[in-house]
């Protein structure tokens, strides 16, 4: 007797917790982000192990910089001048890690960054929802101060970086 009552609470208190009512998961546009690959690779060698503000920022960097010059996120990325200096003639790449041997040791890190940035810019793009103003194309070291930025503001600083803003007439 005391079982079956057991049992009959037991069933009730589940049913108590048992949803009524199925969610559905909301239907988002449906957005490609082509060549993200590339900017998961940047965000991994750049900001990987700044908070999750300032893999987010990076990754709006290339794209600021990919709608401004109307290429794709891997030529962002890839983008090289050579100059020439007393030591010769050199290739200098806009993002610093094109410098050094390339080589994703921790790939479990690589595709959450490559899960979040994903997401991220597919807010940027279809939501317009950024933590950058769409005209800071350019970071650094937060203990650096390049030549360049003289000519810019601060738009930011998250983490280890500096996130800079081109000054336009509008302000």
């Amino acid at each position: 007797m005391k079982k079956s009552i057991f049992i009959a609470m037991l069933m009730l208190l589940v049913g108590a917790f048992t949803p009524t009512t199925t969610h559905t998961e909301p239907v988002l546009p449906d957005i490609k982000i082509p060549n993200i690959d590339c900017v998961a690779e940047a965000v991994y060698f750049e900001a990987r192990g700044e908070p999750l503000e300032g893999w987010a920022a990076v990754a709006e960097v290339v794209h600021n910089r990919a709608v401004a010059e109307g290429i794709d996120y891997c030529q962002v990325i890839n983008k090289s001048k050579t100059i020439t200096t007393e030591e010769g003639t050199h290739t200098v790449y806009q993002f610093s890690y094109h410098m050094y041997p390339k080589n994703i040791k921790n790939k479990k890190l690589y595709d959450q960054i490559y899960r979040y940035v994903s997401l991220h810019l597919y807010k940027v793009i279809a939501l317009n929802h950024r933590i950058l103003d769409k005209n800071v194309k350019h970071y650094d070291g937060k203990d650096r101060t390049p030549y360049w930025a003289k000519s810019m503001t601060v738009d930011k600083t998250i983490g280890g970086h500096t996130f800079y803003k081109e000054v336009t007439k509008n302000g």
